[in-house]
């Protein structure tokens, strides 16, 4: 499923799918009905290539290339699922077989193929364009990018971070506080929360959030940010710029 939104990505990509935060994205598994029909779809492709290898080379290249890059790119480690810079280098296949096939048409159609091709690399630029602007701006990004991926834990992080480097200190607890009630089980926003909160609530509530970050971190999957923010806490203890935090907490 996940490669052929990256087929569509290529083919007729849009601004707004285009960011850095994907953990959101949900795996279907069988006996889904799109998910079967994307391994179809997939299977039939390859058959085709294969058959065609000798009439379409091109054809056969490009699959080719796309699908071993992506075994490449994706290797058997436990990675999120979804990554635009995965498609980066594989895209180069199926955008050959776009381009030469627009610009090898015979007739009229050579000179629809050249204009369509034409439009095609204009859209791209533009594209390019919005989606370098918007990275220029982080701020701005980041209220983007979680608008787009409103249940994303690292869209969330990476804004509430921007509104503390531009001085919107509960703007970004309260971005942090809303992911956290989305997902109570993510022990790396539950540590964070408890982080931004050091010396805005009583000694009573804090050590009320660390038994509810302590159950969090019971049940919550491996997080590098989660360590981070572990290491960030003792940080903040030992050079005391948490009121709350006591030798037990740490």
């Amino acid at each position: 499923v996940i490669l052929w939104e990256y087929v569509r990505l290529i083919a007729a990509p849009m601004a707004l799918a285009l960011g850095p935060f994907h953990d959101d994205y949900q795996a279907l598994e069988f006996p889904d009905p799109i998910a079967i029909l994307s391994l179809g779809g997939w299977l039939v492709l390859g058959s085709v290539a294969v058959v065609l290898r000798a009439r379409a080379p091109l054809l056969t290249f490009s699959v080719a290339w796309f699908l071993a890059g992506h075994l490449l790119e994706s290797t058997v480690v436990g990675l999120e699922l979804y990554f635009e810079h995965r498609n980066y280098l594989p895209s180069l296949g199926p955008i050959a077989l776009l381009l030469f096939s627009m610009y090898s048409l015979g007739g009229r159609g050579h000179q629809i193929g050249r204009m369509v091709a034409s439009i095609y690399i204009v859209v791209l630029s533009a594209l390019l364009y919005q989606v370098t602007s918007l990275w220029g701006q982080p701020l701005l990004a980041a209220g983007v990018w979680l608008e787009a991926h409103p249940v994303s834990a690292r869209a969330a992080q990476f804004l509430s971070r921007e509104l503390s480097k531009a001085g919107r200190h509960q703007e970004a607890r309260e971005v942090l506080a809303s992911a956290l009630e989305r997902d109570p089980k993510a022990g790396d926003l539950a540590l964070q929360v408890l982080q931004t909160q050091c010396n805005v609530i009583s000694s009573q509530e804090f050590q009320e959030r660390v038994l509810v970050t302590d159950g969090a971190l019971q049940t919550a999957n491996y997080s590098n940010a989660a360590i981070d923010s572990m290491i960030r806490l003792v940080d903040l203890y030992v050079d005391k710029k948490c009121r709350n935090i006591s030798p037990d907490h740490v």
